[in-house]
């Protein structure tokens, strides 16, 4: 019978793929349908129009808030969207292009990371990860972590590179 030492070793291994929110969780406010010719905001019209607006559809995602980038929009329009936006079972709101989005929501889902069940493990950052997943995303993680596991590796459990290791009072 082939022993799986990796198993027995009691290492856990997180991969921060599963940070990666899947696209259809992503729900887009598409901010043209509401300027003149695609670049001017008139208050009156704005604010009628997303009176009128079923805000349903974005219940329950992450809704990303695209501006055109030739459009002239006061300081206050993703305020007002997000005051509507906000009375409505969401995951969050982003103002800004999807990349950024993405970045924003992993780094959100890492520090709300419930991290006591690793507490006194020893917890391996899979390496290898989506190429979405910045060197920033591992560093919020590795912060979070480091103040309650045991160690703290990135790799693969065949080879680590160690991070951290408590060190043992004596």
């Amino acid at each position: 019978m082939i022993e799986n030492k990796i198993e027995k070793s009691g290492l856990i291994t997180i991969d921060l793929d599963d940070f990666i929110l899947p696209k259809t969780a992503f729900a887009f406010f598409n901010l043209s349908d509401y300027l003149e010719h695609d670049i001017i905001l008139k208050e009156r019209a704005f604010r009628e129009a997303l009176k009128q607006t079923d805000w349903s559809i974005y219940e329950h995602k992450y809704i990303i808030i695209t501006p055109p980038p030739q459009a002239i929009l006061p300081k206050w329009t993703p305020l007002l969207i997000t005051s509507h936006l906000m009375q409505i079972n969401n995951k969050g709101v982003f103002w800004g292009d999807e990349n950024a989005a993405l970045e924003y929501f992993m780094q959100k889902n890492i520090r709300d990371l419930d991290v006591l069940e690793y507490h006194d493990k020893k917890v391996i950052l899979k390496g290898c990860s989506d190429k979405r997943v910045s060197d920033q995303c591992y560093m919020i993680l590795i912060e979070k972590l480091s103040s309650v596991v045991f160690s703290l590796m990135y790799g693969e459990a065949c080879s680590t590179v160690p991070l951290y290791k408590k060190k043992v009072k004596g």
